[in-house]
């Protein structure tokens, strides 16, 4: 009986050396993930950052082309107002040209 008990204290002892061995395995896995779950952190706060600045200036450069859109609609009317004048000015002159040529013609005649 000796002989087995012997036989499995060396099993149990080689049992016990490569379980240890894999523990120590595992160790250094979880460290190695942890560190890299920090590095991953850091690099998914920098990413949220960039994007909040990102959104910002995206929010900033909208109110600009809407900022410059009401301008240039403004320009646009104020701008078509004025031609309707100046058309309008034009056919006024116009009109009156000729009333004031008919009554030259109808002056000349009389005189």
């Amino acid at each position: 009986m000796t002989a087995s008990n012997d036989l499995l204290v060396q099993e149990l002892r080689e049992h016990r050396k490569v379980s240890s061995a894999q523990h120590s395995e595992l160790r250094t896995a979880v460290v190695d993930m942890a560190k890299s779950v920090s590095e991953l952190t850091v690099v998914v706060a920098r990413s949220e950052e960039r994007h909040l600045r990102q959104d910002d200036g995206l929010r900033r450069i909208g109110k600009q082309v809407d900022d410059h859109e009401l301008r240039i609609r403004t320009v646009e009317t104020v701008s078509l107002t004025q031609k309707g004048y100046v058309s309008g000015g034009w056919k006024v002159a116009t009109v009156v040209a000729a009333i004031v040529s008919c009554a030259v013609t109808v002056g000349v005649k009389f005189l």
